[in-house]
């Protein structure tokens, strides 16, 4: 109830408290309220004493009205009413006759209800609902938002990735990015070494061909040279023996 009493104005919802007396009511919720419109009190008991006291002293003092003999000696339909000025201060206490509502004793239908709804005077004011942020909710907020920004600050101060929640070192890496770097760079440095070994191995066989082919072609031309020089003695000795 207090929460309720509390919050509610901001919305643009009135809330009406009914009770045999304002002691019933929170002390709380009393000091929300704005309009007051009370009925006599009886004091039969020294409870009932001590009670209209109080009441007494919930309203504003003003010499016209004492305000207790006022209370006792109210009769059927009257009442002594206070309400809030249009600056939101509360009015004298005005001792009133109530004229009995125009009105019927059930509840309205819709189509009744929603017909006095739109034939209205204050439609045009109050028709469109209005979701108005509570001064709660908006301190909340502003807490919520210093909590935030003072966090966001120490992780920055911290060096903590705000994304990951990770700590960052001198070099403004997370431990988990570092890995990441060293692991691309290990792997780079297994790919060359893997490139100079193939381009070693190629070089190699490259090497191995060409002296090979360098062997093969010694022994074309040693085995040239020695048909040659078969071939020259032959001619020599056939020469000497047709002498």
């Amino acid at each position: 109830m207090e929460r309720t009493a509390r919050l509610i104005r901001s919305k643009g919802v009135g809330v009406f408290f009914v009770t045999q007396t304002p002691t019933d009511v929170p002390s709380s919720v009393l000091a929300q309220l704005g309009n007051r419109v009370q009925h006599a009190l009886r004091a039969f008991t020294p409870q009932d004493a001590d009670d209209l006291r109080k009441t007494v002293r919930t309203f504003l003092t003003i010499d016209f009205y004492d305000a207790e003999k006022t209370l006792t000696s109210l009769g059927i339909g009257e009442a002594v009413v206070t309400v809030l000025s249009p600056r939101g201060v509360p009015t004298p206490l005005a001792a009133t006759r109530l004229i009995p509502p125009d009105s019927l004793m059930a509840p309205l239908d819709q189509a009744a209800f929603a017909a006095a709804v739109a034939g209205g005077l204050l439609r045009p004011k109050y028709g469109a609902a209005i979701d108005r942020d509570s001064a709660h909710e908006i301190i909340s907020g502003r807490i919520e938002a210093a909590k935030t920004a003072k966090a966001q600050d120490a992780i920055q101060k911290a060096g903590i990735d705000p994304a990951t929640g990770a700590q960052r070192g001198p070099d403004g890496l997370t431990a988990t990015e570092r890995r990441q770097i060293e692991r691309a760079a290990t792997e780079a440095e297994r790919a060359r070494r893997r490139e100079d070994r193939l381009r070693e191995e190629a070089e190699r066989r490259e090497r191995r061909y060409r002296e090979q082919e360098a062997r093969r072609q010694r022994k074309e031309m040693e085995s040239y040279a020695r048909l040659g020089n078969s071939i020259a003695r032959t001619v020599l000795s056939v020469l000497k023996r047709g002498r």
